[in-house]
């Protein structure tokens, strides 16, 4: 795996983590228990003494608010490799009217 890949995924690992963390504490565990423990939504109703709606709610605002996180770290990523080429780009744009003046000046001199 590229270092690049490895760093990203690490990234979302650790913002997904940081969003589980972040969600109340039912909700984070009526979660854990449809996600990691695969329990069908009976059962967690079941568990949890809630209606179905409840535990269907707080599956889907979890998951609402881990893709929400993901879309803006995407965002963020996007416009800094824009920025980061927009950058690359000026520089190189420098450089070239630097060349360009440089021989025109040469060429002025020369006449």
């Amino acid at each position: 795996m590229l270092p690049e890949v490895a760093l990203e995924e690490a990234e979302m690992e650790h913002l997904i983590v940081n969003e589980l963390a972040a969600l109340t504490t039912t909700r984070r565990r009526v979660n854990e228990t449809v996600r990691t423990d695969d329990l069908s939504y009976q059962a967690v109703v079941t568990a949890f003494s809630a209606s179905r709606w409840a535990v269907s709610n707080h599956v889907v605002s979890a998951n609402r608010r881990i893709r929400d996180a993901l879309l803006q770290h995407a965002v963020a990523t996007e416009l800094e490799m824009i920025g980061r080429a927009n950058a690359v780009d000026a520089s190189a744009g420098d450089s070239a009217v630097r060349t360009s003046s440089v021989t025109e000046q040469r060429v002025d001199d020369a006449a």
